[in-house]
C-alpha cells in the first residue's frame, strides 16, 4: 500500500512500505501525465540511487519536486524519456518497483513489476487516493 500526498510548491510526496526482501537493491519511481504511460523514472535522489537509506520506521517517503527530475534526467544517457517538470494543477500518475542486486545498472537487472498507480496533483496539499 502506497500513498501520494500533494503540495501547491509543484511537488508530490509519496510513500510506500520498504521492500525487506534479501536481494533488494533500489526502486525506480516511474511517472507521466497520462495513467499507465510513464514519461519519467527517477533512479536517484541526491546522487545516491533510490533505496531504503530514505525509509523511516519501515517506509519511503519521497518528496518529487523539479530539481529531482532535472537531476534524474541528466543522468538518463538513453534520451528516450521527456521527463516532464511538476505544474501546479497538472495530475501525475505514479507508479514504484524494485529491482534486486544482480547487475544493477545493466539490462540484466532483476525488476518487479510496478505497483498499483498513485496519483497526485501539486495544489492545495489534499490526500490523493490510489487511481483506479
Amino acid at each position: 500500500a502506497w500513498s501520494a500526498t500533494s503540495d501547491w510548491q509543484r511537488l508530490v510526496t509519496l510513500r510506500w512500505k520498504m521492500n525487506v526482501d534479501h536481494d533488494f537493491h533500489s526502486y525506480r519511481l516511474y511517472y507521466g501525465i497520462r495513467s499507465g504511460e510513464y514519461e519519467g523514472v527517477l533512479t536517484h535522489v541526491n546522487g545516491r540511487t533510490l533505496g531504503n537509506h530514505l525509509a523511516k520506521n519501515a517506509r519511503i517517503e519521497l518528496t518529487v519536486d523539479n530539481d529531482l527530475i532535472e537531476q534524474n534526467r541528466a543522468l538518463d544517457r538513453s534520451g528516450m524519456r521527456d521527463y516532464p517538470l511538476l505544474k501546479n494543477n497538472v495530475l501525475y500518475y505514479f507508479a514504484v518497483s524494485a529491482c534486486d542486486s544482480y547487475r544493477p545498472g545493466t539490462p540484466f537487472n532483476h525488476e518487479s513489476p510496478r505497483s498499483t498507480e498513485v496519483a497526485g496533483r501539486p495544489f492545495g496539499g489534499s490526500e490523493i487516493r490510489p487511481a483506479r
